[in-house]
């Protein structure tokens, strides 16, 4: 497992929004991701580099988790519990 933190865009193509995406990386090369704020967690198995727009990602999967995640170690306790 590597985790790490990246700036991000997301929203509307022509008016997007800066955030953080929180990034935890499987053994197999997917990714399960998180933008700062959100309660939506995605796996994905594009590339997620510095700057990414997070809409033009293509996800594989998806949960919600209970609350906001506002930092690496609350994307950590959503993976790893569902």
């Amino acid at each position: 497992m590597k985790t790490y933190e990246l700036a991000c865009t997301y929203g509307h193509l022509k008016t997007p929004t800066k955030s953080t995406v929180f990034v935890y990386e499987n053994r197999d090369g997917s990714k399960w991701y998180a933008v700062m704020g959100s309660e939506n967690v995605n796996l994905t198995y594009d590339e997620i580099s510095n700057g990414v727009h997070v809409e033009a990602l293509r996800d594989d999967d998806t949960f919600n988790w209970s609350q906001p995640i506002n930092d690496l170690d609350e994307l950590i306790r959503a993976v790893e519990f569902c």
